[in-house]
């Protein structure tokens, strides 16, 4: 028994580093997650100041190839903004690849605990009714010896 429950005790303890590694797995996916959205926020803020800023009377003038340049750089923000979208839709699976990797790591941890404790009562079980069979065992002597 001790050495099934030293034995189970090692399992428990490397489930519990597992749990604990994949939690702080899922903290960096958490974020990495919210670094893009935060990128994203500032892009799009970018890009509505910039085209904001083309309202201005100075530029209501502006020459063709001007115009051409300003629509290519809006073009250039948009595309960013479309590949940090793609990066947040990585970014989020990750995050939940991990989080249920968390969850995993924690029902295999809890299921272990389950164990350990089942092994426990047990063995408090056996040795209580050790102990009772040994109660037992002096009271019939003392029973036998206060007969003779």
């Amino acid at each position: 028994m001790p050495s099934k429950n030293n034995s189970l005790n090692k399992v428990y303890q490397i489930s519990v580093e597992a749990e604990e590694k994949a939690i702080v797995s899922f903290k960096d996916a958490q974020v990495l997650y919210q670094k893009n959205l935060s990128q994203l926020q500032s892009l799009k803020q970018y890009r509505l100041e910039y085209t904001q800023q083309l309202n201005l009377p100075e530029f209501k003038n502006v020459t063709a190839n001007k115009y051409q340049q300003i629509h290519l750089f809006i073009k250039q923000i948009d595309h960013a903004i479309n590949q940090q979208i793609t990066a947040i839709n990585q970014k989020e699976q990750l995050k939940q690849e991990r989080q249920k990797m968390v969850m995993e790591k924690q029902i295999k941890r809890k299921a272990i605990e389950f164990l350990l404790n089942k092994n426990r009562q047990e063995q408090v079980k056996a040795e209580n009714r050790q102990e009772q069979q040994n109660a037992d065992e002096f009271n019939l002597r003392q029973f036998y010896l206060s007969k003779s």
